[in-house]
């Protein structure tokens, strides 16, 4: 855990992390106080969650436990089968229906994953993922965890070139990480963390209590300013709940947020 809370995981016990939505969905999100988290298959990255960062190599324990395993399934085989069995499963897994890529595919299917950034005033995020400035972005603290061992929230780790990380386990939890934590360095200025399951997707809610920060975008309508600070008092969220307007620094290429009062 140590390289991870050098890279900021430890940043989550005092500041928030940031999701930019579309306005309604940031509004429905407030709301419903759901999470969204998805298969890494919808994801906009090819190199997302990609299977050649990772690399399975079968040792002769692996192949020992494997063949153990599936004989004593069968209830089925000698010991003379069982090592001629082994020896060629050694040899070439793929003959004996042992396909680590598909293997990879299906597994993707069960991850659930939502997106975050430790930064709320980024232009491009604003531009890309909150309708061109017209959304929301919600920061959320003390999220962790919504509902234990479902999952863990880590930060992305940004590669110049692709490295392949070789594991002979499935319970090293290290292969995974690298799996779906890590992203050409040429996404870095999203300064993403993810909220990552790995055997769910869908909706997750979680407590009212997280919900921390509200910032509406540069061009967000006053009509939905409004929407939002009605939201607010009808859902009784606490008067601690900070909203924003997100205004241009006119000295630098840059966004701060201007608080607004919303409370009664």
């Amino acid at each position: 855990m140590d390289d991870f809370l050098e890279k900021g995981l430890y940043r989550l016990s005092n500041n928030c992390i940031y999701r930019y939505r579309n306005f309604q969905r940031g509004l429905d999100m407030i709301e419903k106080l759901e999470l969204y988290l998805s298969s890494p298959d919808n994801f906009n990255d090819p190199f997302d969650c990609y299977e050649g960062l990772v690399g399975f190599k079968i040792t002769k324990k692996f192949v020992e436990e494997y063949v153990t395993k599936a004989f004593a399934t069968r209830k089925m085989g000698s010991r003379e089968q069982r090592k001629r069995f082994e020896k060629q499963l050694i040899k070439d897994p793929r003959s004996l229906g042992i396909d680590i890529n598909a293997f990879f595919e299906n597994y993707k299917k069960k991850f659930g994953i939502c997106c975050f950034s430790w930064d709320n005033k980024n232009p491009v995020m604003w531009a890309h993922y909150a309708d061109n400035h017209k959304g929301i972005c919600v920061g959320l603290k003390n999220l962790y965890p919504v509902q234990e061992k479902l999952y863990g929230i880590y930060p992305v780790d940004y590669l110049s070139k692709m490295e392949q990380y070789q594991f002979t386990s499935f319970e090293d939890e290290k292969y995974w990480r690298q799996w779906l934590l890590t992203k050409s360095i040429s996404w870095e200025y999203e300064q993403e963390v993810r909220l990552i399951s790995k055997s769910y997707n869908g909706k997750l809610k979680f407590p009212k209590e997280a919900i921390n920060e509200i910032y509406l975008g540069l061009l967000t309508s006053k009509e939905d300013e409004k929407r939002v600070i009605k939201l607010l008092v009808s859902h009784n969220f606490p008067s601690d709940v900070k909203l924003y307007k997100m205004i241009v620094d006119k000295k630098a290429f840059s966004l701060q947020p201007k608080e607004l009062k919303w409370a009664k």
